[in-house]
């Protein structure tokens, strides 16, 4: 699940199990904002990305992509 608050986006993860992931933020020129490798533990696990500029932003997950709008 992806939110956007204010010049934040929160994601939230669900894993069954303990597992390595990578994030990438993107904007939509396609800079990368931000490149972080987190280790998930089981269970939901939430990571906010702030101060981030108002626009349009790809989530990278691996290799899934996701879209979040920062809004001030």
């Amino acid at each position: 699940m992806i939110q956007s608050l204010g010049g934040s986006i929160i994601i939230e993860f669900e894993s069954k199990r303990e597992r390595d992931i990578r994030l990438r933020i993107y904007d939509i020129a396609g800079r990368l904002h931000r490149d972080k490798k987190i280790t998930l533990s089981m269970g939901i696990k939430r990571y906010s990305i702030d101060n981030l500029p108002q626009g349009i932003y790809f989530i990278k997950v691996n290799k899934r992509i996701y879209k979040g709008i920062v809004v001030r």
